[in-house]
């Protein structure tokens, strides 16, 4: 099991150095462009203003999450990744562990807000998400709205 080693961080955009946000866009495009072939715009102009979570083995980034400013009266997180060779270890749940401990550190409790992969759905399930609406196509990718009340920040 690779993630014994895990070290989890929080970055600001400006505090991402150049290998760390080169590594970053990597990632994503690796997982969302090239394994879904789903051909859309990853820098979306919103990263400057999110911060971002960074999961490092030793020097070598297996796994990051964009967290939004809050817009329309909730908590918006994203562009979740695990690095291919990392998958199936748990790191999905160690994400969201992460997540829910970041936001409740930073007293940060107005419900969230998802576009979920629907494949994923009965994962965010376990993290007290609940399904919005019927399923949609974003980028030729399957989606769903999944909506976290207010306050549930416990994992």
């Amino acid at each position: 099991m690779h993630n014994t080693h895990i070290k989890w961080t929080w970055f600001n955009f400006s505090e991402l150095s150049t290998p760390q946000l080169y590594a970053l866009l990597k990632l994503r495009q690796d997982v969302f462009i090239l394994e879904q072939a789903s051909f859309y715009h990853d820098m979306d102009g919103l990263d400057p203003v999110a911060t971002h979570l960074c999961a490092f083995e030793r020097d070598e980034l297996v796994a990051c999450l964009r967290l939004l400013p809050k817009a329309e009266d909730y908590i918006h997180f994203g562009r979740v990744a695990v690095k291919k060779s990392y998958r199936g270890q748990g790191l999905g749940h160690c994400i969201m562990k992460e997540l829910l401990r970041y936001l409740k550190q930073h007293n940060m409790q107005d419900p969230i807000k998802i576009s979920a992969q629907l494949y994923l759905q009965s994962f965010y399930s376990t993290y007290h998400f609940k399904a919005v609406g019927l399923p949609f196509d974003e980028e030729g990718v399957e989606h769903i709205t999944m909506v976290r009340e207010l306050g549930r920040v416990e994992a």
